[in-house]
């Protein structure tokens, strides 16, 4: 699980782009199907893409880091092969 606590700068954002942004290679379809699932959180309750963030709100994604260091991993890859050709 990781706990995020959203600061000043955030504020006013959507939370599904604001969790694209911090999470970098994560994938949006990806983001919207565990906020579909319920597995972010937002001050301990269910969270949705369109929520607008406030400064001080605590974010909870209850998801492995396994997975998302595959996600990070497999754009690195990506991204490595197109500068090649």
């Amino acid at each position: 699980m990781r706990e995020w606590t959203v600061g000043p700068e955030a504020e006013g954002k959507r939370l599904d782009r604001y969790l694209a942004a911090r999470l970098g290679g994560v994938p949006a379809g990806a983001l919207q199907k565990y906020l579909r699932l319920g597995r972010v959180k937002r001050n301990t309750r269910r969270a949705s893409a369109s929520d607008r963030l406030c400064a001080g709100d605590t974010l909870q994604l209850y998801l492995s880091d396994i997975i998302i260091r595959r996600f990070q991993r497999t754009e690195i890859s990506e991204r490595l092969h197109w500068t090649r050709l």
